[in-house]
C-alpha cells in the first residue's frame, strides 16, 4: 500500500497526518540468519534502541563489554533488601520488594526484583538491574532506567479488626416427649 494512501487513511479531518512507523523491512530478514551482516542489517532498520536483552536477541545484537555498566561501588545487597519500598525514574511505583533474583547477563552479575504493591497485588518486576555507585540502574549503557529506594517511607498501616464475642450459657429447654 502506497505511503500517501495510507496517511490520507489515517486522517480523520482534513489536516495532514504523519504516517504510522514502517515496520515492514523489521521482518524481511530470515531469522536462521546469523552473521554479523544480517545483523547489521537488522539494527539499521529496527525502531528500537538497544535497552535491554530481549531487544539484543530480536534484533540480533553482538553485545559487547562496552555496551554493559559493570558493578562498581556497594554490592547490591547492601542497597536493597526485600521489605524495602521502591520507585522507578519513569514514573512506577512504589512497590515493596518481594524477592531479589541474581543471575549473569553477558558475563555481568544481574539483579531482578518481584515487587508488590502497596495494596498487596503480586506480579510485578524489574529486570536486568546493577548497582553503579550506590544507585541501582539498568545493565545496558542506552538505557536509562533506575530504581530509587525510599528509606524514609512509611508504609501505611493496615487496620487490624478485633472482635469480641461474648456468648452467654443458654439454658437447654426440656421437653416431655408425650
Amino acid at each position: 500500500m502506497p505511503t500517501e494512501q495510507l496517511v490520507m487513511e489515517w486522517a480523520i479531518d482534513d489536516t495532514p497526518k504523519r504516517a504510522p512507523p514502517d515496520f515492514s523491512q523489521c521482518f524481511q530478514f530470515d531469522p536462521e540468519q546469523r552473521t554479523a551482516e544480517a545483523a547489521a542489517a537488522r539494527r539499521a532498520v529496527s525502531p528500537y534502541r538497544l535497552g535491554s536483552s530481549y531487544v539484543a536477541d530480536l534484533n540480533g545484537y553482538r553485545v559487547t563489554q562496552d555496551m554493559l555498566r559493570h558493578p562498581i561501588g556497594p554490592k547490591f545487597r547492601e542497597l536493597l533488601k526485600e521489605g524495602d519500598v521502591v520507585r522507578t525514574n519513569y514514573g512506577t511505583g512504589p512497590y515493596i520488594v518481594d524477592h531479589i533474583g541474581k543471575y549473569p547477563a553477558y558475563g555481568v552479575d544481574c539483579y531482578s526484583l518481584g515487587l508488590e504493591d502497596l495494596n498487596g497485588k503480586h506480579g510485578y518486576g524489574i529486570n536486568e538491574l546493577v548497582a553503579i555507585d550506590g544507585r541501582l540502574l539498568h545493565l545496558f549503557l542506552a538505557n536509562e532506567d533506575e530504581v530509587e529506594v525510599l528509606k524514609d517511607y512509611k508504609l501505611p498501616e493496615k487496620p487490624q479488626l478485633t472482635m469480641q464475642l461474648d456468648f452467654e450459657e443458654e439454658e437447654e429447654e426440656e421437653f416431655d416427649d408425650e
